[in-house]
């Protein structure tokens, strides 16, 4: 075989497995996944905050976290944009309440780690502010 040809082959065959890979990544579930607990809508109903347990396998613990998303959108399979702590939402306190439009106010229990815990989110020209409480032990 001449060494032009065997050079086609190998960028071919590279391609291949390149193209194989790519397909094998998009295609298969993340490792994580999401479980809603609570969904507590804005006044003005424009937004929601999204307390939910996301699980990672048996390698790590369950966390609490919370996303602000608009009230129309669906919880991504991702991390929390906004909150994360250790433990799972029924033993961590977790407590989420709309103070006005644009401000909410999230309380949980000192007993777990947190990870997270943004005090603004912008979306757009529109920015939230996040007010945290610790709970009394």
């Amino acid at each position: 075989m001449s060494r032009g040809l065997t050079f086609i082959w190998s960028a071919l065959l590279a391609l291949l497995m390149a193209v194989c890979s790519l397909l094998l990544w998009l295609l298969t579930p993340g490792l994580c996944s999401n479980e809603i607990y609570q969904e507590v809508l804005s006044p003005d109903n424009a937004y929601k905050a999204v307390v939910f347990q996301r699980n990672c396998g048996a390698t790590t613990d369950f966390s609490t976290q919370v996303s602000v998303l608009k009230a129309s959108d669906t919880l991504p399979d991702r991390a929390g944009n906004v909150f994360i702590m250790d433990g799972p939402p029924e033993q961590t306190k977790i407590h989420v309440q709309w103070e006005a439009d644009r401000s909410l106010s999230i309380t949980y229990s000192p007993e777990y780690e947190v990870f997270r815990a943004r005090e603004r989110l912008r979306d757009f020209l529109t920015v939230i502010t996040i007010r945290y409480q610790q709970t009394s032990p």
